[in-house]
């Protein structure tokens, strides 16, 4: 008996071991991510409808936006020093990067409160994945390839008419900006998330923090005072769109662009201890 209590905990220890491993590879994670997409797009395509209503209202909603950008441009040349074109490549990109933050982030994170209340929380963390990881990427939202591909043809079509000429590094420099965007974004609502742990229902602030996200679409010239100090510095969804956009149409000085860094950095490291923090108050369904 000893001996076979000894053969079974050797085992356990070595399966512990190889599941710590698997976790900390990065093939292991891409393997999954690539399952996660997989996955998700059998679901969509078997709902096709679904895909064209809301590739319609995508649309529908984008010409609005452009409308409602050329009337603010019927009698006026320039907002605060942005031309017509230079609001419309703001657009552009900004459907870009809130088209990914809700396919990569917002979709799953979306489903935190509900696995909290019905107590199914239990099987994603004893699950052999990060649980962040796979509670920020296991509902991809594929149908945000419609407002993504709106994004680029405006933003193509924009810097056309702007006449602008773009360089590589220009190019690797506007595509980093948008990457480091999402991740700030991720990293403000995992935050909002994180609350649901200890207060369940959190829908008032991440409606608060979504009612800020949709500042990301102006300029921040057209801020004053409090608010604009709030959407550079507490919630900076003011600096997402409008920096890398002022590196294609106007002038980013390093400072600004290293702050947007720093800004990734910084959020990222708050809302992954929060993060860690709520799922050590977690209190299993079973206990």
């Amino acid at each position: 008996m000893p001996i076979l209590a000894f053969t079974n905990f050797r085992a356990l220890n070595i399966e512990k071991g190889i599941i710590v491993k698997m976790k900390s590879s990065l093939k292991y994670y891409l393997l999954i991510l690539k399952s996660f997409i997989r996955n998700n797009l059998i679901i969509n395509m078997e709902y096709r409808s679904n895909f064209v209503i809301r590739g319609i209202f995508s649309t529908i909603w984008t010409l609005v936006q452009i409308i409602f950008i050329s009337l603010i441009f019927y009698n006026t040349k320039s907002l605060k020093g942005w031309s017509k074109y230079e609001m419309m490549l703001l657009f552009g990109v900004d459907q870009i990067i809130f088209a990914f933050f809700i396919a990569f982030s917002y979709s799953s994170l979306s489903r935190v409160d509900d696995l909290i209340v019905k107590g199914t929380m239990d099987y994603v963390l004893i699950k052999p994945v990060n649980e962040k990881f796979y509670l920020s990427l296991n509902k991809i939202d594929m149908f945000q390839i419609t407002p993504v591909i709106f994004g680029l043809a405006i933003s193509i079509y924009s810097i056309i008419k702007l006449n602008i000429t773009i360089n590589i590094y220009q190019y690797i420099i506007v595509i980093t900006l948008i990457i480091i965007g999402v991740i700030i974004l991720h990293s403000i609502y995992l935050i909002c998330v994180s609350l649901s742990f200890r207060y369940l229902k959190t829908n008032f602030v991440r409606s608060i923090i979504l009612s800020f996200i949709g500042c990301m679409i102006y300029p921040l010239d057209i801020y004053n005072g409090l608010f604009k100090i709030i959407i550079i510095i507490f919630i900076p969804v003011g600096i997402i769109v409008d920096f890398p956009v002022r590196i294609l149409v106007k002038d980013l000085p390093l400072g600004k662009l290293l702050y947007l860094f720093f800004i990734a950095l910084i959020f990222s490291f708050i809302s992954s201890q929060i993060w860690k923090k709520s799922i050590k108050s977690y209190i299993s369904a079973s206990s």
